[in-house]
């Protein structure tokens, strides 16, 4: 099942019903040109107009900001790999890769070109139209005939992300779960709002699964249900700096520390960096 099941366009209006209970159509509003916010720690990342159409039972026009999805962030020290048969443009491999990656870009959200004469094996940048109202940021991706040779795939993915002083036991370590990720969009929650050794909260753990959805859950581990993190009982362990050789990902400035609980599913601490360097 797919993580973004709707055309670009589409989930944009979702969101906008979904958090005014409205039922709006594109054949009531349209959008303007979306705009990057450049503002740092700013709690969203884009803006754009939204009006009334004549006839449409609107008038008028309202500024919306929200969270365009992050190719940098979905695909952060990785790329992305469709197998199959050669195709003779880069979009008719959109369908296996959102079939693999649970996506749902169409030919619209992409710069397309002729990959006809690349051959059985290649990597090559996906650019995302610029006004795209849901997807930003480009992104590799390899295409193969057949399977890669695992020495392709070790030497194309960047594993300097990955550290690994943890020592195995009965419990998977909370620290490699969100270990890749970037929390810098919720940094003003962490660094104001977030005080130390308190209890997470249900509110809490939707943020976290608002950003990026590891399907973290407010229940122990003994209640959790397949896939799920066990968050009941964690306490916020607050933000520390990162140092030089440290165990935290270098690329950022700040991460935060979240203790999980001794009966959750998972041992040890959350790590959200956040504030790239």
């Amino acid at each position: 099942m797919s993580i973004y099941d709707k055309p670009s366009k589409e989930m944009l209006l979702e969101a906008i019903n979904v958090q005014n209970g409205t039922s709006l159509t594109w054949n009531q509003i349209a959008a303007g040109f979306p705009e990057k916010i450049s503002t740092p720690l700013a709690p969203r990342d884009t803006r754009v107009l939204i009006y009334g159409l004549n006839g449409g039972g609107y008038k008028g026009n309202v500024t919306i900001e929200y969270n365009r999805i992050d190719f940098a962030v979905l695909f952060r020290n990785v790329i992305p790999v469709v197998v199959t048969n050669p195709v003779a443009k880069l979009s008719d491999l959109l369908p296996f890769l959102n079939k693999k990656y649970g996506l749902s870009l169409t030919a619209d959200d992409i710069v397309d070109q002729s990959v006809a004469d690349l051959g059985e094996s290649w990597i090559l940048p996906v650019q995302i139209k610029s006004g795209n109202l849901a997807w930003q940021t480009d992104f590799n991706l390899r295409f193969a005939k057949f399977f890669p040779n695992l020495k392709d795939v070790v030497t194309d993915v960047d594993l300097t992300a990955i550290v690994a002083p943890f020592e195995a036991g009965l419990k998977p370590h909370a620290e490699y779960v969100a270990y890749g990720y970037d929390y810098t969009e919720i940094a003003s929650t962490f660094n104001n709002d977030w005080t130390t050794n308190r209890v997470l909260t249900q509110a809490d753990v939707d943020m976290l699964n608002g950003v990026v959805p590891l399907k973290f859950a407010l229940v122990t581990g003994a209640n959790a249900q397949a896939g799920q993190i066990a968050l009941a009982g964690a306490r916020l362990a607050g933000s520390v700096g990162i140092t030089p050789n440290d165990r935290y990902d270098q690329g950022y400035s700040r991460a935060f520390l979240i203790t999980l609980a001794a009966d959750s599913n998972y041992t040890g601490q959350l790590i959200l960096h956040y504030t790239p360097k």
